[in-house]
Parts: C-alpha cells; structure tokens; sequence
C-alpha cells in the first residue's frame, strides 16, 4: 500500500509542476503512514495519512486524512471567547466555510495549533490516478477555505 500512496503523491507533485491549484509541490516521509505535503504556503504544514481497512485481513478501503496547519487561536483577543467558539463550531458543519474540511483545534504551547481536516475513503479498485484527482479537488477546497479573512482570534500564518 505504501508504493501506491508514493504514486499518488508523485501524480500530485506532477500537477504541481504543471502549476495546477490542488497539487503539490513536494512531499516527505513524516512515519510509515504519515507524509508532509509542501503546498504553495509556505508556512502552513500540510500532512496526508493513511491506513486501510478490510474484512478478514483483506484490505478493502483505503482511507486518506488530510490535515492542513495554518494558524494558532489566541482566545485572548476576542471579548466573548466562549461565544467565539460557539460560533465557530456553528461553521463547521458540514463542513467548515464550504471547505469540505472541518476546522479543527490540536494542542500546542503557547496556543493552540488551528487546521483543516478532511478524510477520504477509496475502495482499493480505484486506480492511482484517479484517487490523485479526488485528492487533487481536496488539496484545492483546503486552499479556496483559506481565502476568507477569519476572525482576530484565529491567527493565519501567511
């Protein structure tokens, strides 16, 4: 499974070369299941991982997360902090601003680390090129749900 995550990275990464929005523009190992991508933003981190599922040890499903980091919450520049979250949270769903991602919240010192998440099930049928073009319209909904300024407590790092 791993060699064919390796093909549909590089797929992706040859979109990028031929300067298509939902590409990428390189990629690294992070583990065995986990790949940073390197997008256009420069300062966001951008990881794919995936595993597979199936009946009877028969793997069947491959399910793909991506995760992109592109801020941090600071709670303390907002005057209503639980109603900033309340808010926010009424945003994400079913996905957050037309993402097909929801935002998400990970712990991190100081603040805490602010992303989009999107999860992806392919039946393991489905070629490599065409699982790299349903990642393809992923990688450009996380980039389009960014295009919106967010609120002061989120703090994008452009």
């Amino acid at each position: 499974m791993r060699q064919r995550i390796l093909t549909i990275l590089n797929i992706l990464k040859a979109k990028g070369q031929e300067g298509l929005t939902g590409s990428i523009l390189d990629f690294k190992v992070n583990s065995e299941d986990v790949f940073e991508l390197q997008t256009n933003f420069t300062r966001h981190k951008t990881f794919l991982r995936y595993e597979t599922t199936g009946v009877d040890g028969a793997d069947e499903i491959l399910r793909i997360e991506l995760t992109h980091f592109f801020g941090h919450l600071d709670l303390s520049k907002d005057d209503n902090p639980t109603q900033f979250l309340y808010e926010m949270l009424e945003q994400n769903v079913p996905s957050f601003r037309n993402s097909g991602a929801c935002l998400g919240i990970r712990e991190n010192s100081p603040f805490p680390l602010v992303c989009l998440t999107a999860t992806h099930q392919f039946i393991l049928t489905l070629g490599d090129a065409d699982i790299a073009e349903i990642l393809s319209v992923a990688i450009f909904d996380l980039k389009m749900g960014l295009l919106f300024t967010l609120p002061p407590p989120i703090i994008t790092w452009d």
